[in-house]
């Protein structure tokens, strides 16, 4: 089956204390404007380690910490929502938290 998307990598800048290891929980957000509402509207998901998804404030359903955590450099799941409920005309949000995930852990177990 050809491709219908394509995702590229938002990563954060924020960089971790070198004392404690850890840095701040990042929050991606954009805001983007709709003429009308649209009929359909499908957001495809990928948050590597935990994190939270919300538009206009509003999580798509009720999982947490989905998609599944996962070897990463062998394969990353995304989630499919349908999020033409979510969205209005004029002004939305998308938002993301990031949480440390296995890749961005301070234990000394690793």
């Amino acid at each position: 089956m050809p491709h219908r998307w394509k995702g590229g990598w938002i990563r954060t800048e924020l960089q971790a204390d070198p004392e404690t290891k850890s840095a701040p929980a990042p929050i991606m957000r954009k805001v983007f404007w709709l003429d009308a509402r649209p009929a359909q509207a499908t957001l495809f998901y990928s948050g590597l380690g935990w994190s939270e998804l919300k538009i206009n404030g509003k999580a798509p359903d009720d999982r947490v910490l989905s998609p599944a955590v996962m070897q990463y450099d062998i394969h990353v799941p995304y989630v499919e929502y349908d999020v033409a409920e979510l969205l209005h005309s004029g002004e939305n949000t998308i938002e993301v938290l990031l949480g440390n995930g296995w890749y961005s852990q301070n234990s000394g177990d690793t």
